[in-house]
């Protein structure tokens, strides 16, 4: 079912581009954008989980060595992906989302989480991983 202020050709364009169909993105840009009740939710949860992944990297730098910390970085990794990936869905100017400084820095961190489970010396991500908070 179509908004008034949505034509057939913003839809058909939305799938086009996104390969979604028109209810997935309502319902990312619903819970991103809008001001529901789940929406408002969602952004505190999200804001919830940048302390939490700052809390996980704090303790990642005394405890590097135990066997838990690949898995959780991975973990991280793929949950700030799939984040990364909604908030580019919804936004209507992608270009500008993808140069701004949070962007460019979850990618930072998304990558130092990967390569950390393969690269040992990467340390001095770490510092850019607590950039997560500017999202917030």
């Amino acid at each position: 079912m179509l908004r008034d202020s949505e034509s057939e050709h913003t839809v058909a364009r939305k799938e086009l581009l996104l390969g979604l169909s028109a209810s997935v993105y309502d319902h990312l840009n619903e819970l991103y954008n809008g001001n529901s009740l789940r929406g408002r939710r969602l952004r505190y949860g999200l804001i919830v989980f940048d302390i939490a992944t700052i809390s996980v990297f704090l303790v990642s730098s005394v405890a590097r060595e135990e066997w838990w910390m690949k898995p959780l970085d991975l973990l991280f990794a793929v949950l700030i992906g799939a984040d990364l990936i909604a908030r580019l869905v919804v936004e209507p100017d992608k270009r500008g989302y993808l140069l701004s400084l949070a962007t460019v820095a979850d990618v930072v961190v998304i990558v130092s989480l990967i390569f950390s489970a393969v690269i040992d010396n990467l340390g001095f991500l770490r510092v850019a991983r607590s950039l997560r908070m500017l999202r917030s």
